[in-house]
């Protein structure tokens, strides 16, 4: 007898499940914006402050630290081999003549220099200030 209920409970359950299909569907059916944030972030370009790269907003805004302008970050090339070695897509390093990639791992750059990178406990070799983690591109 207990089987004979729970089966029939369950038949019930599935039958108003499926009756109130028709008045989901409509309701989903509205719901055409995309979740994906991915595709809104690949739309809009994320602009940091030259001075203080973990200082990040929309075009036009400035840096909360010392009220420059932000700008879109340049992807940077450094030599795979020598990573003090930066330069523009297409250069070669100085040193062995490879050819710089672009820097897609965390490096570390001087808060005042940016194009100064090396790697943790570094010192910048323009102003001698210590390099800082920068974001992954």
């Amino acid at each position: 007898m207990k089987t004979f209920s729970t089966s029939l409970f369950g038949a019930a359950l599935s039958l108003a499940l499926m009756t109130m299909t028709p008045f989901i569907s409509p309701a989903n059916a509205q719901h055409d914006h995309s979740h994906d944030t991915a595709a809104v972030a690949a739309q809009e370009p994320v602009y940091s402050c030259p001075m203080h790269p973990d200082v990040t907003g929309a075009k036009g805004d400035k840096c909360s630290k010392c009220g420059m302008a932000l700008t879109v970050p340049v992807p940077m090339y450094a030599c795979p081999m020598h990573p003090e070695i930066t330069g523009a897509k297409g250069d070669k390093c100085s040193k062995c003549g490879m050819a710089l990639t672009e820097m897609k791992a965390a490096t570390y750059a001087c808060p005042m220099h940016p194009e100064a990178t090396g790697k943790q406990g570094d010192k910048c070799p323009k102003c001698g200030m210590d390099m800082k983690p920068t974001k992954a591109k």
